[in-house]
C-alpha cells in the first residue's frame, strides 16, 4: 500500500510539473546574510552570489548547467562594504568599501586568491561630496562585457549632476569627473545611469519644471552631455528598472504626473498618478537608441487595475475621499513596485507591477496584493495586460531580525514562449484560488512557498506550486539577473536565513 501511494504521488508530481511552463532548480550557498545579496552575470559558464555577514563578504560560485557549487570563499572583515560594490569583471572580482578617507577596493581572482588589498579608488573630491556621516550615496556597476566598472554618486540634493570614476579591468582609471546636465535640465533629476562596453555613460532623467523625461549620453572623449531622445513631454518617471544582455541594455518603467484633487477634511492635495509604461532598448556599445515605446494605459486597463484594488476597504475610501481623476491609478495609497522585468523571444520588454495596501507596523500582513503583467511591444503599444490577485503575510526577515513586509511581496518575472510567468511567495491554498480575496497565511511563523502565475495570450492564467518540497524557499525582490529569453537567475532565502540561488528555465 505504501509503495502504491508513493507511485501515485510520483505520478501526480510528474504530471503536475510537466504542465508548468518553467523549471526551477536550486543551488545552496550554505551561508546566511544580513544585507541584500548580489548576483553576477554568467561568467565562463559560472554564476556567482555575494552574501554579507559580520562585515565580511562570502562569494559562492555555481556551474550554470548543473547548479553544483564550484567555489566559496569569505573575505576578511571589511567595514562599510558597498552592497552594489561586489563587481564581477571578466577576470577578477572587486569588492568596494568606503571610509571617511575615500573609496577603496579589494581584488580577488575567480579562485578566491587575493590580488590586491585596500586599493584607493577615489575620494570624489568634486563639487557635491559622496559621503554623509559614513553613508555612501552612490552605486557601482560593470559594463555588460565585464571590461569596465563605474563608481558613481548622484547629488544628494537632487540636482542634475553626478560624480563618477570608471576603471578598466586592469584596475587603471579610464575616465573620471563631475558631470552636469544641460541648462534645460536645471531642475532635472537623474533616475538611472548605465555604463557602455566602451566606457561611456547613458543617463535617464526627467525635468521637473517641464515634466518631460529623456535619455541623454555623456561622451568621455569630449566630456559633453547630449540629449539623445525625449521620450515624452508632460510626464515624469515614477519607477524604472534595467536589464542587460549581449543584445542590448533595456530600461523599462512607469511614468505619470501629479494631480491636485480635493480631499475630504483636508482640502486640496497633490498626488502622483500612474498613467502608463515606457521601455527602451540601447546598443550596449555606443548607447544609441534601438527602439523606444511610451504607451499610456487604456481606460479599460486602468479600470481593471482599480477595480481589483477597490475591493480593499481602505483603498476604496482613499479613492472616494481623494476624488481620483478618471483613467488614472492613484499611487498615493498603494505600495507599488516594478518588480519584474524581462524579454520575450520577439524582443518585447515584459513588465510586472505589484501593489498592495494594508501594511502597518502593528499589522504584519498585507491584503489585496496584485501582480499586473503586460508586454511593451517594440513597435509600440501594450499587450497582455492581466491582473493576478493574491494575498501574503510578512515573513521573518533574515537581516532585520524581525518582520520586514516589503521584500517578500514582490515577484520575479520570466517568459516562456508566449506566456508570461510571475514568481512570488504565497500561501499554498492560494494556488487553487484564482479570484479575489485569496486566503492569507495565518501568522508570520507559518510556511509560505514559492509559487508562479502563468498568463497566456488570451489573458487566462493559472497558478502553480514551485519546489513543493522546499516550502521555505522565498524569492527576494530586486535580486534577479536576466541571461536570455529562456533563462534567468534569482536569489531566494530559506526561513533559517540561508541564501539560495534559483535557476529559472523556460520549457517552451
Amino acid at each position: 500500500m505504501k509503495n502504491k501511494t508513493l507511485f501515485l504521488l510520483l505520478l501526480f508530481t510528474g504530471n503536475f510539473l510537466s504542465a508548468q511552463k518553467i523549471k526551477v532548480e536550486t543551488g545552496e550557498t550554505g551561508v546566511k546574510t544580513d544585507f541584500r545579496p548580489t548576483i553576477s552575470k554568467v561568467i565562463n559558464n559560472k554564476v556567482y552570489v555575494a552574501t554579507f555577514m559580520d562585515n565580511k563578504a562570502t562569494i559562492t560560485g555555481f556551474d550554470k548547467a548543473t547548479m553544483k557549487q564550484t567555489l566559496s570563499f569569505t573575505t576578511e572583515k571589511i567595514k562599510f562594504i558597498v552592497i552594489s560594490g561586489v563587481l564581477f569583471l571578466e577576470d577578477k572580482i572587486v569588492v568596494i568599501y568606503y571610509t571617511k578617507k575615500g573609496i577603496f577596493g579589494n581584488v580577488y581572482d575567480y579562485n578566491g586568491k587575493d590580488i590586491s588589498k585596500d586599493t584607493p579608488m577615489t575620494t570624489f573630491e568634486y563639487e557635491n561630496g559622496w559621503t554623509n556621516d559614513n553613508n555612501y550615496e552612490g552605486e557601482c556597476q560593470t559594463s555588460e562585457n565585464g571590461k569596465y566598472f563605474m563608481i558613481s554618486s548622484s547629488n544628494k540634493d537632487n540636482k542634475p549632476v553626478f560624480d563618477y570614476v570608471i576603471y578598466g579591468s586592469d584596475m587603471k582609471v579610464v575616465s573620471k569627473g563631475n558631470v552636469r546636465l544641460p541648462k534645460e535640465y536645471s531642475s532635472g533629476k537623474i533616475r538611472r545611469l548605465v555604463l557602455s562596453n566602451t566606457a561611456n555613460i547613458g543617463i535617464l532623467a526627467h525635468q521637473e519644471e517641464s515634466a518631460k523625461f529623456s535619455y541623454l549620453r555623456y561622451i568621455k572623449a569630449s566630456k559633453t552631455v547630449e540629449e539623445t531622445k525625449v521620450f515624452s513631454e508632460g510626464y515624469f518617471i515614477l519607477k524604472s528598472n534595467v536589464i542587460t544582455s549581449k543584445n542590448g541594455i533595456y530600461i523599462g518603467g512607469l511614468y505619470g504626473n501629479e494631480y491636485t484633487v480635493r480631499v475630504k477634511f483636508q482640502g486640496e492635495m497633490t498626488y502622483p498618478m500612474i498613467e502608463g509604461a515606457f521601455g527602451v532598448r540601447l546598443n550596449p556599445d555606443d548607447l544609441s537608441v534601438i527602439y523606444s515605446n511610451v504607451t499610456a494605459f487604456s481606460e479599460e486597463q486602468v479600470a481593471e487595475y482599480n477595480s481589483e484594488m477597490l475591493k480593499h476597504p481602505s483603498y476604496h475610501m482613499a479613492l472616494k475621499n481623494g476624488n481620483t481623476p478618471e483613467g488614472k491609478i492613484n499611487s498615493e495609497y498603494l505600495k507599488i513596485n516594478l518588480d519584474g522585468m524581462t524579454l520575450d523571444k520577439s524582443d518585447n520588454i515584459v513588465l510586472a507591477l505589484s501593489s498592495f495596501n494594508g501594511v502597518s507596523e502593528s499589522i504584519h500582513f498585507a491584503t489585496n496584493i496584485i501582480i499586473c503583467q503586460f508586454k511593451l511591444k517594440k513597435e509600440g503599444g501594450i499587450s497582455n495586460f492581466k491582473i493576478v490577485p493574491r494575498r501574503q503575510t510578512s515573513y521573518n526577515d533574515p537581516w532585520e531580525g524581525g518582520f520586514r513586509n516589503s521584500d517578500y511581496f514582490y515577484s520575479s518575472l520570466v517568459c516562456s514562449g508566449e506566456n508570461i510567468v510571475s514568481l512570488f511567495n504565497d500561501a499554498e491554498d492560494n494556488t487553487n484560488n484564482l479570484t479575489d480575496m485569496n486566503k492569507n497565511i495565518a501568522a508570520a511563523d507559518k510556511k509560505s512557498l514559492l509559487a508562479s502565475a502563468e498568463v497566456k495570450n488570451d489573458g487566462s492564467f493559472k497558478k502553480y506550486k514551485l519546489l513543493p518540497k522546499d516550502a521555505d524557499v522565498l524569492i527576494l525582490s530586486d535580486c534577479t539577473v536576466y541571461i536570455d529569453e529562456t533563462l534567468s537567475f534569482a536569489i531566494a532565502t530559506r526561513d533559517k536565513g540561508e541564501v539560495v540561488l534559483l535557476k529559472i528555465t523556460s520549457l517552451e
